[in-house]
């Protein structure tokens, strides 16, 4: 089984490494919201530049899951071909964690993408306080390298669910209010960051407690996919 998941996320990411456009418009998201967001807090001090780097990375983290989960469950809708995939003898579930995971690896490559220009970008910019050491706590790689993450999954895993279970049209309405969503967030990412604070475990614990009860509660939700019920959903 696990092999069979691993082949449907290599597939995954695989076409969304290959689609130009959908990866450009990640790229540039993690460039303009990124790096180039670092001039702007330059004066803040270190403090509140962790804080943004902490808000930023995994805002743009969500937001590449968000492009990318389309490119794994919506086209294969419009275009008929997840009839191919729902005949093979994986079940709904085991379709559904490959896509996941073959969605959360590319959209984690430009979260941490945003996350060096953020740092590189950094190194060019005059920062009050402490300077770049703090960048290297024990808080801030734990979210890199497991936050965001599982932050990812989670909101791809809840995504792809959706977007399996609703219609095209319920889903092209939701996709607008995810891109202004998102795209709000992204540009109030230095209030957020200033109003959010200093970092600490238990905000860091807080995040993935409730990231890993929203996955699980994702899992449990899958029960409701059918077959049926997604071909009653195709265009």
């Amino acid at each position: 089984m696990i092999r069979s998941l691993l082949v449907v996320a290599e597939k995954e990411t695989y076409q969304i490494l290959h689609t130009r456009s959908l990866l450009l418009s990640a790229l540039v998201f993690a460039v303009v919201f990124g790096g180039m967001s670092v001039p702007g807090a330059g004066t803040s001090g270190a403090d509140r530049f962790e804080t943004l780097l902490f808000t930023v990375v995994l805002m743009l983290g969500l937001f590449s899951g968000y492009l990318f989960s389309g490119q794994a469950f919506l086209r294969e809708k419009q275009d008929g071909s997840i009839e191919t995939l729902l005949s093979s003898p994986l079940t709904i579930q085991e379709l559904w964690v490959g896509k996941v995971l073959g969605v959360t690896v590319p959209a984690y490559l430009i979260a941490l993408i945003s996350a060096g220009l953020m740092i590189g970008a950094s190194l060019l910019v005059p920062l009050a306080g402490d300077g770049l050491g703090q960048f290297w706590s024990g808080e801030l790689l734990v979210h890199l390298l497991v936050v965001v993450p599982c932050s990812i999954a989670a909101v791809v895993g809840l995504l792809g669910l959706s977007q399996l279970l609703l219609g095209m049209r319920e889903n092209r309405v939701i996709g607008i209010v995810m891109v202004l969503l998102m795209v709000s967030l992204l540009s109030t990412a230095r209030s957020l960051a200033s109003v959010a604070g200093e970092i600490t475990w238990m905000t860091e614990g807080a995040m993935l407690l409730a990231v890993l009860s929203m996955l699980l509660i994702t899992v449990v939700l899958t029960r409701l996919l059918s077959r049926e019920r997604i071909v009653m959903t195709l265009p």
